[in-house]
């Protein structure tokens, strides 16, 4: 998890998160960590929603969610992302949803013949 709180870091650095949304984001993570900690399951449950964007151009997009803040990050998703995920009739609530429910694995693979590629996965 440490990755992800140093995109959050990043994100503060590079001015798309203000110093308030990043606190409220850690803290966020912090209870989802201490959540996951308390509770004991014999089976992993996924904890990442991945979205991966690949352009014809070769110029590629890669967010790592973690679950328990996904419907918040979902703000920052980079404009390009959204549009092309829009360009495929892809709904992000309606995938948090199947998530919610208990979708796991690739749940969206997309390739279009002019070389974009879009991939949703929960791990």
């Amino acid at each position: 998890m440490d990755q992800e709180r140093k995109q959050v870091l990043e994100m503060v650095r590079d001015g798309k998160l203000s110093v308030d949304e990043a606190q409220k984001i850690l803290d966020a993570m912090n209870e989802g960590d201490e959540r996951m900690r308390s509770a004991a399951s014999p089976r992993r449950s996924p904890r990442f929603l991945r979205i991966r964007v690949k352009d014809e151009d070769g110029s590629k997009v890669n967010l790592n969610i973690p679950l328990s803040l996904a419907k918040v990050m979902m703000r920052f998703v980079p404009g390009d992302v959204m549009g092309a995920l829009s360009d495929q009739n892809m709904d992000l609530d309606t995938i948090l949803e199947a998530v919610r429910e208990g979708a796991e694995g690739k749940l969206i693979h997309v390739k279009e013949e002019d070389g974009d590629e879009v991939e949703i996965s929960v791990e």
